[in-house]
């Protein structure tokens, strides 16, 4: 059975080809827009977001708290969960491979966190037309419009820049982890997880391939279609434990949708009393980081209609990569001196 769900996960592609090709592509795009801002007015810098991240994973820390005083799952679960919402997926399995959780209960909660994680994204999407402004290109940035569905259509030939620089990239991302594995055993999983290795090697070969104006249309285009893709393979997630029935995913979906829910509601809150709107994008992009990690991170700014914070998102899901299952293990830690006190 835990076969069977793990298979379909990985049939699906949804974080191994769709999210990476996506994000790729976008990156690509958002290199080559036309970007200039004004003298006085900027979109968030590194720090900002950076700043907002450090918030974001305090909300995180707070939801895993209060689900564990009220619903008392597994520690070792709660923990991996919350390197989860620190950093996304790559810190989930780096400590439930070092918990030994059960393969099972891995897929089973991968599967519905990916289930709900497509609720959370719509929210934070929907959430950012409200807070910050529908179609808003942020302070004083102006560039060619990503989203603009006038250029859905623009695309006459198909360019062969626009399909092989995201191939290339992914094919070296794939093939690092496998190599590193041989040479470098010791590496901590994080490091040499496909999820951290192609964020990087994403970003360090960002400057060598040079996008013509005509291949944009194209990998726009490559863009949408990876992204729509991710969010169909995500959206199987949740099908992919029917076989278990509801009574066994009752309690680690509840588990699941309540540290989500917790942190969504603490990050609306902070977004709805934050009145500069370059501080409120900080924060949903960092969100956005925490949960999904740098994929999600970037492909939110892809859907926004922000390729100039494409880059910044994905670096900032890398820091999340690398604080994340420390940080939850100080966590549990602090749980169980509590625990012990009590």
């Amino acid at each position: 059975m835990p076969t069977s769900i793990s298979a379909r996960l990985a049939k699906s592609g949804g974080f191994t080809l769709w999210l990476p090709l996506s994000l790729i592509s976008s990156l690509l795009v958002s290199k080559s827009s036309t970007i200039s801002t004004t003298s006085h007015e900027r979109p968030p810098s590194s720090a900002k977001i950076h700043s907002a991240f450090a918030l974001v994973s305090i909300a995180s820390i707070f939801a895993s708290t209060v689900a564990q005083i009220f619903l008392r799952p597994n520690v070792d679960v709660a923990t991996c969960l919350l390197a989860t919402y620190i950093g996304g997926a790559v810190n989930f399995f780096a400590l439930s491979s070092l918990y030994r959780i059960p393969s099972e209960t891995v897929s089973m909660l991968f599967a519905i966190d990916c289930g709900i994680m497509i609720m959370y994204l719509a929210a934070m999407e929907w959430a950012y037309g409200v807070f910050v402004g529908k179609g808003r290109t942020g302070p004083g940035v102006k560039y060619n419009d990503f989203n603009d569905e006038d250029n859905q259509d623009s695309v006459k030939t198909i360019r062969p820049l626009a399909i092989v620089a995201p191939l290339t990239i992914l094919g070296l991302s794939t093939a690092i982890p496998r190599v590193s594995i041989l040479w470098f055993p010791r590496l901590p999983p994080v490091v040499r997880s496909q999820s951290f290795i192609f964020s990087l090697v994403g970003l360090c070969t960002l400057p060598f391939f040079r996008l013509k104006n005509e291949d944009v249309p194209t990998m726009k285009f490559c863009a949408r279609a990876f992204s729509k893709l991710f969010y169909a393979a995500v959206a199987l997630s949740l099908g992919a434990t029917r076989s278990l029935g509801f009574s066994k995913i009752q309690r680690p979906l509840a588990l699941v949708a309540a540290l989500q829910l917790i942190h969504t509601a603490i990050v609306f809150f902070i977004v709805r009393v934050t009145k500069d709107k370059n501080d409120r994008t900080a924060i949903l992009l960092a969100s956005n980081a925490a949960i999904g990690g740098s994929g999600t991170a970037g492909l939110y700014a892809l859907n926004i209609g922000r390729p100039d914070l494409i880059t910044k998102g994905v670096g900032v899901g890398v820091t999340g990569y690398l604080i994340g299952g420390f940080l939850a293990v100080l966590w549990k830690s602090s749980m169980m001196q509590i625990k012990m006190l009590s």
